[in-house]
């Protein structure tokens, strides 16, 4: 494989990564709710209670943010400790191995 070659599929590895963390973070709680949009429970039971998203859902919203995210950090450290020395080693041309396996 080509120096050329390599780069562009680190270049591409990359940008695939930093989509998928682009687009968790864009789906963060709060990056789509605003403050004004949670209403707390005795807000939502009351006799005339505000639209919005009550507190127990903004919670549960944060939990499944954080699961993903921790995926996706696990996805990403799984694959470098797997490939990320052979890649960097086929790019500059290293032909003894830097680390011990």
């Amino acid at each position: 494989m080509s120096l050329r070659e390599l780069m562009e599929r680190t270049q591409a590895l990359n940008l695939i990564w930093e989509r998928k963390i682009g687009n968790l973070l864009k789906l963060k709680p709060t990056a789509v709710l605003e403050a004004d949009d949670i209403v707390s429970l005795q807000e939502a039971t009351s006799s005339s209670p505000r639209t919005g998203v009550p507190t127990s859902e903004v919670a549960e919203l944060w939990a499944n943010w954080v699961q993903t995210y921790i995926q996706i950090q696990k996805q990403q450290q799984e694959v470098e400790q797997k490939y990320g020395m052979k890649e960097f080693e086929d790019i500059f041309g290293v032909n003894v191995p830097l680390a011990e396996e």
